[in-house]
C-alpha cells in the first residue's frame, strides 16, 4: 500500500514532464509558433513582454507558468501524505483533490501554450485552463450546499469543460453570444 501512496504524484509528475518534452522539442523546431506572430517580433506584446524571435514568443510569461505547475506538482504530494480519514474532499486522495490539484498543473501548460506560440489556439489553452480552474469553486460551493455526490459534482464540471471547449473553439470569448463564463464565475466564487 505505501508504494501505491504516491501513484497520482508520479503520474502527474509524468505527464507534466512529457507535455515540457514535446513542448520544448516542438518550440526548438519551431513547429509550434504562429507564422503571424512572426511579424511582431520585438514588438510589445499585450501582455507586457516583448515578442521574441527564440524558443518562446514570451520566453518570461511561458518559464513563469512552471510556477503553477510546481504548486500543482506539491498539492499532490500533500494530499499523498495526507491521513484519509478525513471528511473533508480537499484532505488525502480524493475525486476532488486529484481534479484541482490537476487543474492547478494544467493553468502551467495552457499559459505556455498561449504565451510561448502567441497563436489563436494557444489561447485558446489557456483560456480553458483558467475556466478549467475558476469554475471548480463556485461548483464545489453548489456541491457543499446541496445534495450532489461527489461523481455529480465531477460530471456536471467535466460536461461544463467539455461544452465549454467545444463552443469556445467555434466561437470567442463570449461564445458567440456575449456571455463570459470566466467573469461570470468570478462573480459567482
Amino acid at each position: 500500500m505505501a508504494a501505491n501512496r504516491f501513484f497520482y504524484f508520479y503520474i502527474a509528475l509524468s505527464i507534466s514532464f512529457i507535455f515540457l518534452f514535446v513542448f520544448f522539442i516542438l518550440s526548438s523546431f519551431g513547429l509550434i509558433q504562429s507564422s503571424e506572430g512572426a511579424s511582431l517580433i520585438g514588438e510589445a506584446s499585450r501582455w507586457c513582454e516583448r515578442v521574441s524571435g527564440g524558443l518562446f514568443r514570451e520566453p518570461l510569461n511561458t518559464l513563469s507558468n512552471l510556477g503553477f505547475m510546481i504548486v500543482g506538482l506539491y498539492m499532490f504530494w500533500v494530499i499523498c501524505n495526507d491521513k484519509q480519514n478525513s471528511t473533508n474532499p480537499f484532505i488525502g486522495i480524493t475525486p476532488i483533490s486529484v481534479l484541482y490539484a490537476s487543474v492547478v498543473i494544467y493553468l502551467g501548460p495552457g499559459s505556455m501554450l498561449m504565451h510561448g506560440t502567441n497563436t489563436e489556439w494557444g489561447g485558446w489553452a489557456d483560456n480553458l485552463s483558467m475556466i478549467m480552474f475558476i469554475i471548480l469553486p463556485w461548483l464545489y460551493n453548489i456541491y457543499s450546499m446541496s445534495s450532489w455526490t461527489s461523481k455529480q459534482l465531477l460530471s456536471i464540471y467535466i460536461s461544463i469543460v467539455i461544452i465549454y471547449s467545444i463552443w469556445r473553439w467555434f466561437t470567442d470569448w463570449g461564445l458567440g453570444i456575449n456571455f463570459n463564463l470566466f467573469g461570470v464565475s468570478i462573480g459567482l466564487w
